[in-house]
């Protein structure tokens, strides 16, 4: 790789006001654990560091990460940083131009989405072993394909839903979903949870303070049934919850 061309892409994300850029510059200053980068940068948790930790690979050394939400955010901030800065070189362009293709290549490719899938499929099995453990807690789910295609263009905003937990309610709710003939079995995201909570007093708090923050919530006439889905990402639901006081376990913790 040409000296120069990175140096440049470096300077252009040191210049970016985005939070993965805040990241990239405490790892150009010495810093490079994880809980460091989280203590000292803006990232909500660890999760949102090890992505972020991706997309600066991809876009500084054009590394192409495995799972293909990873390389579409990527490819967004290439992106950006080609819109933002129109005085960049010809050849620095032409080559983030070039990666931004591989990296919408590897995230529309099927056996990369399947294998997200299913890497996803089984940190939900486990994530649900564990919520029997709980007898109230509050949940957080979707559907693979509404976790890949985004709201309204845009991927890192997904249709989650929002629910109170008793008594095995995920496998009641994976059942009710193949009687009902959905396509594709649900995948378990989140577990919100702390000792003696009211689960149904907390949802309804958890889902007003969505509401209040303007998050898009589904109506009757929606195609997502009931109004506990609401189009928003894990890291801002992780958030309300610290808000909250809830204890967060995660399915990529598994």
């Amino acid at each position: 790789m040409n000296d120069k061309i990175t140096a440049e892409i470096k300077e252009l994300f040191a210049n970016d006001r985005k939070q993965v850029a805040e990241t990239f510059r405490l790892m150009e200053s010495g810093v490079t654990e994880v809980s460091e980068l989280l203590e000292k940068g803006n990232a909500a948790n660890k999760g949102v560091i090890y992505n972020h930790k991706q997309e600066i690979n991809a876009v500084v050394k054009g590394e192409i990460p495995n799972s293909p939400v990873i390389c579409e955010y990527s490819a967004w901030v290439i992106k950006r940083l080609i819109k933002n800065n129109p005085n960049i070189s010809e050849v620095t362009k032409k080559e983030l131009e070039k990666r931004k293709d591989l990296l919408l290549e590897k995230a529309s490719d099927p056996d990369s989405i399947l294998e997200l899938n299913n890497d996803m499929a089984n940190k939900s099995d486990k994530l649900s072993e564990i919520s029997t453990k709980f007898e109230n807690a509050i949940y957080v789910y979707t559907f693979p394909t509404y976790y890949t295609s985004g709201v309204n263009g845009r991927k890192e905003i997904r249709w989650l839903k929002i629910g109170s937990t008793k008594n095995s309610v995920w496998k009641r709710v994976v059942e009710q979903c193949r009687q009902t003939s959905m396509p594709e079995d649900p995948v378990l995201l989140r577990i919100y949870h702390k000792e003696d909570m009211d689960s149904l007093a907390t949802e309804k708090q958890f889902q007003k303070t969505l509401i209040r923050m303007l998050h898009e919530q589904s109506n009757a006439t929606n195609s997502k049934a009931g109004n506990e889905w609401f189009a928003t990402t894990e890291d801002s639901l992780d958030c309300v919850a610290e808000l909250l006081n809830l204890s967060i376990i995660k399915n990529f913790d598994m």
